[in-house]
């Protein structure tokens, strides 16, 4: 059996109980394998020659091809990171610094030739702390190669015969010598274009040959990671950062730690690394002298972690041990340490450790570490756009807001969470791409949520009495674009119209995360906007980090209630204010650069931030699942304050946009208020126009469409072959009434007489029967 591949040709294994190689030369032209991303590969002319002897297989694993960097002092000291070498003359200076030794020489191929590895075959036939993950991966098929100190790293030059663009994953094995300008350059068009990267670094401070850099940092500049005045304010390309002593706040325990049993791994079945194809990941690594990274998502939205630190406090973007990302067609997989990579064998003049699957407490190294091969190998491009938004809803609010409501997509269709969204308005509908393409664009519009979810942002600066269409397209991170969704139309009200509706339900109402001189002075404050009192004896109050995933609930207390427009306040021992809490907890403490606290009207700890069961919640700061947008994070002895608050002090806090950037304001003093205070409703103003909105054709040759408008309850819909009707018949008069409706869309199948026409007027009707002018 012959088969044919496109693009560069591999050896054929052919096994009786040994291997016979088939002799290749490359050719120039590039292809594809239907098995991968495309990259760019050499094709091969070949002269095959079959020994057909009584039974063979075909080795199509082998066309993966991984190489092993070993030009930048990945042997240097007690490091021997290289999968083989033949000699041991390289000499270097090592630490403790001063001192010099030789070190491992890796040549391009490893010997014996890996097409003469066999099934029981030990690690030991080729020497380096690496050869057993060498080993392993050419037992499952993949074909390796080293980058000797003789090579150089390139991308797309012809005149380097281990040009990247020749392979398909690079490892970079604890580098101690910083990569070139142009290498870097050369590495991260490598993955753009569809590589793997895998960056196995070390500690702080694990500058093995004494030439100021360690691999923690190295990584960062690979990266484009930039740490300034303590803080990290450009978390580069991948959205990686490896903790580092330049980085405030973090120490040892950030940086430079053993976590000999380190299975904080992702509860994900479908995770990558952890349920790879190369074995079970759950036991999770052992790691000796590591460093932790700290991930950003706002700097690649595709990062993510499988690994965490035993003792981080959540499985968020902090500590994480293990990571990986998307960038451009390729991907990258990082982790802290290179114990769990180090066999135990090697350079005899180092000290090498038992790794790799030799490590004790049931860790997986060798699983996590070929799986991430596997997830590096393939990459295949993301042509699948989110799905097309078909419910989005705008509401006035006021004479300068208006509520923007749709469901989430996802990243491919409606599966997953996509990357952004494009959201635009204009004076008339907005039904084509091109029509978008000049409409006017909105700023900071909400991040995407996961498919499914209800999604809510209010639009501001607004003139009144203005009629205004909105359409959105979501983007995923490969910018894929969705199709235009549906055009939604909102009338503002008149100029100073009361702002957001109140809330029909139970609302968080101000919150206080920091007093003046104690950071655990903190307090939650509820408000009841409805005309009846709540029982509180089944609900709880839950809080979650900015970017965590771990809920912390306080029950109340069996008697607590809360009054019609009346409020209740929780608070921490620590409390300082004048007014007396209803119920004291000790359960949380709150972030004050950002968080999450949720009202929920059952004593079970959440599962996620959008549980059926929490009737209201409100992130500030870096908190990554608001109402709309984050709230703004306040100062010491402040507190954010839901509207209407200290602008109408008689009418409570009970505004609801389902937006918490527009619903709080610092409040300054903070002013909490407990079950023994009370305040009247709060809404918006009258009844708002419907504007000149009223479009024919829009949807459909007979369809008929409107703004929404302030304060409306109904419309109603008036007919009439007359142009002057309303000039004869004005509002309220029903004498020309076709319909009575409670949204902004209807058909009209009807036809006028020969030569005639229909008129259409519509105008809102209030919850109380009173009705707009137009």
């Amino acid at each position: 059996m012959l088969s044919r591949f496109v693009g560069k040709m591999h050896p054929i294994t052919i096994r009786t109980g040994q291997i016979l190689w088939i002799a290749m030369r490359a050719g120039s032209a590039r292809g594809t394998f239907r098995s991968m991303t495309p990259y760019r590969k050499t094709a091969c002319r070949a002269a095959i020659v079959l020994f057909l002897l009584s039974t063979w297989v075909v080795s199509t694993q082998a066309q993966i091809r991984v190489l092993f960097d070993a030009s930048h002092r990945e042997n240097a000291a007690n490091a021997d990171w290289v999968i083989d070498a033949d000699s041991w003359d390289l000499n270097q200076e090592h630490y403790p610094c001063g001192q010099w030794a030789n070190e491992a020489h890796a040549q391009r191929h490893p010997t014996p030739s890996q097409y003469l590895v066999e099934p029981d075959d030990a690690e030991t036939i080729w020497t380096g702390a690496f050869s057993a993950f060498g080993i392993d991966l050419v037992k499952l098929g993949y074909e390796l190669e080293s980058l000797p100190v003789e090579g150089r790293v390139s991308y797309e030059d012809p005149t380097n015969e281990q040009d990247l663009s020749l392979y398909d994953i690079l490892v970079l094995p604890e580098p101690n010598l910083p990569f070139s300008g142009e290498e870097i350059l050369a590495i991260r068009d490598f993955v753009q274009d569809g590589g793997g990267l895998f960056f196995i670094a070390d500690h702080q401070s694990s500058d093995r040959d004494c030439d100021g850099h360690d691999s923690p940092h190295i990584g960062n500049d690979l990266m484009g990671v930039v740490i300034s005045g303590g803080v990290i304010t450009d978390a580069g390309l991948f959205g990686i950062v490896f903790n580092v002593e330049e980085i405030a706040g973090l120490g040892d325990a950030d940086y430079w730690f053993t976590d000999g049993v380190d299975d904080n791994v992702s509860p994900d079945l479908d995770d990558p690394i952890i349920h790879g194809p190369h074995g079970d990941g759950s036991g999770g690594l052992g790691l000796f002298g590591s460093t932790a990274m700290t991930l950003d998502s706002g700097a690649n939205a595709t990062v993510h972690a499988h690994i965490w630190k035993s003792d981080a406090p959540e499985q968020g973007d902090q500590r994480v041990t293990f990571a990986t990302a998307w960038y451009g067609l390729g991907r990258i997989a990082c982790i802290g340490d290179s114990s769990p990579a180090d066999d135990g064998t090697g350079d005899t003049g180092d000290s090498l450790y038992d790794g790799w699957d030799k490590a004790s407490g049931g860790v997986a190294n060798r699983e996590i570490h070929l799986n991430a091969i596997a997830f590096l190998a393939d990459a295949p491009a993301d042509e699948t756009p989110p799905a097309k938004v078909q419910d989005l809803l705008a509401t006035p609010l006021s004479g300068s807001s208006v509520r923007l409501e749709w469901t989430a997509p996802g990243d491919d269709g409606n599966s997953g969470r996509s990357q952004s969204y494009d959201i635009r308005r204009s004076s008339w509908p907005i039904l084509t791409d091109a029509e978008f393409e000049v409409a006017t664009a909105l700023d900071g519009e909400p991040s995407p949520s996961v498919a499914g979810t209800p999604e809510s942002w209010t639009v501001t600066g607004l003139d009144p009495e203005t009629s205004y269409w909105f359409a959105l397209v979501a983007l995923d991170d490969f910018s894929n674009v969705s199709e235009l969704s549906n055009s939604s139309a909102a009338t503002t009200g008149d100029a100073g119209s009361g702002g957001a509706p109140g809330a029909d339900h139970l609302v968080i109402s101000e919150v206080q995360t920091r007093g003046v001189s104690d950071h655990n002075d903190e307090f939650i404050e509820l408000f009841n906007p409805t005309d009846h009192a709540v029982d509180l004896s089944t609900w709880s109050v839950q809080y979650k980090s900015s970017s965590g995933t771990t809920y912390l609930k306080f029950d109340l207390p069996v008697a607590a209630s809360i009054a019609a427009y009346g409020y209740y306040l929780v608070a921490r021992p620590e409390y300082t204010g004048s007014v007396t809490p209803d119920a004291e907890q000790s359960v949380f403490l709150m972030g004050a650069s950002g968080g999450h606290v949720f009202l929920v009207d059952e004593q079970q700890g959440l599962g996620s931030c959008t549980d059926s069961s929490i009737i209201d919640k409100v992130a500030w700061g870096s908190g990554n699942c608001p109402e709309g947008r984050t709230a703004i994070a306040h100062g010491a002895g402040e507190s954010i304050e839901r509207a209407p608050g200290a602008t109408d002090p008689e009418c409570g806090n009970g505004e609801d946009s389902d937006d918490n950037e527009a619903d709080f304001d610092v409040r300054q003093p903070a002013d909490p208020q407990n079950s023994s205070q009370s305040e009247g409703p709060c809404g918006p103003g009258g009844l708002g126009p419907v504007g000149d909105s009223l479009v024919l054709g829009s949807s459909g040759e007979d369809s008929l469409d409107w703004a929404s408008s302030v304060g409306a309850a109904t419309y109603k819909l008036r007919r009439s072959p007359q142009a002057d009707f309303m000039q004869t018949h004005p509002v309220p008069d029903d004498t020309w009434l076709l319909e009575q409706l409670p949204g902004t869309h209807t058909v009209d199948l009807a036809q006028p007489d020969p030569d005639g026409a229909f008129y259409y007027f519509v105008n809102a009707v209030g919850t109380e029967g009173a009705e707009s002018a137009n």
